[in-house]
C-alpha cells in the first residue's frame, strides 16, 4: 500500500512538471490609451473603446507565452448590447512588458499592444 502511494505521489510530481503551460498574466491590469484589460468575475475584460468591450476566459500562457482563447466581443446595438463569439490571440514578449492582443472583427483585423498598469486616459464615449 505505502509503495502505491508513494509511487503516485512520484507519478504526479512529474506530471505537474511537464505541464505545457505557464502561470497566467505576470500582471492583472495591462493597457493602452484609453483600452484597459482588467480583471472580471474571475476572466478578463478588453474596454475602454466605444460601445463595445471583448470578454475573455482566464488565460494560460504556454511556455512561448502565447495563448489562443475564445471570447465574447460586444457591442452597443442601439437597442443594448450583442454577444458574438470571437477567437482572440495574444503573446505576451520574452521581457514581459507588452502584451498584444489580436483579434478580427468583420473581418478586419484588430490589435491592441498592452503595456503593465492601468490605463492613464479616459475617453468619453457615447452610445445612442
Amino acid at each position: 500500500m505505502k509503495s502505491g502511494l508513494s509511487l503516485l505521489s512520484i507519478l504526479v510530481t512529474i506530471l505537474m512538471g511537464c505541464r505545457t503551460t505557464v502561470d497566467v498574466l505576470p500582471t492583472d491590469t495591462w493597457s493602452e490609451g484609453c483600452i484597459a484589460l482588467t480583471p472580471y468575475q474571475g476572466a478578463y475584460r478588453l474596454s475602454g473603446m466605444c460601445c463595445e468591450y471583448l470578454l475573455l476566459p482566464a488565460l494560460e500562457l504556454t511556455k512561448s507565452k502565447l495563448f489562443v482563447v475564445r471570447g465574447s466581443y460586444h457591442s452597443f446595438t442601439g437597442a443594448g448590447f450583442s454577444n458574438v463569439p470571437i477567437q482572440v490571440k495574444g503573446q505576451l514578449s520574452a521581457d514581459e512588458k507588452e502584451l498584444v492582443i489580436a483579434y478580427s472583427l468583420n473581418s478586419t483585423p484588430v490589435t491592441h499592444r498592452l503595456a503593465p498598469g492601468p490605463a492613464k486616459t479616459a475617453c468619453t464615449c457615447f452610445c445612442d
